[in-house]
């Protein structure tokens, strides 16, 4: 059956960078892979990206040369 190989344990993970805009469209994704138990998730950023899969992957080497690291907000609030 199709699905087993989306739930196969070394298929990995799938992730995407904002390839849903629309709120609604994000939430449906998340309610069918939920629902279909697949590994899957659409970020914002690239950094978003690499964070989650640091943080779902431990075996995964240092990532933060890779990361942008925002500009420091300077209006005030912190």
């Amino acid at each position: 059956m199709q699905l087993q190989a989306l739930r196969h344990p070394r298929g990995g993970w799938g992730v995407t960078i904002g390839a849903f805009h629309n709120p609604v469209s994000r939430m449906l994704t998340g309610i069918v892979t939920r629902i279909i138990r697949t590994r899957y998730r659409d970020v914002r950023t690239l950094t978003d990206a690499l964070i989650l899969l640091r943080e779902v992957d431990d075996t995964l080497p240092n990532l933060s040369d890779w990361i942008e690291v925002p500009p420091a907000r300077n209006d005030g609030f912190v």
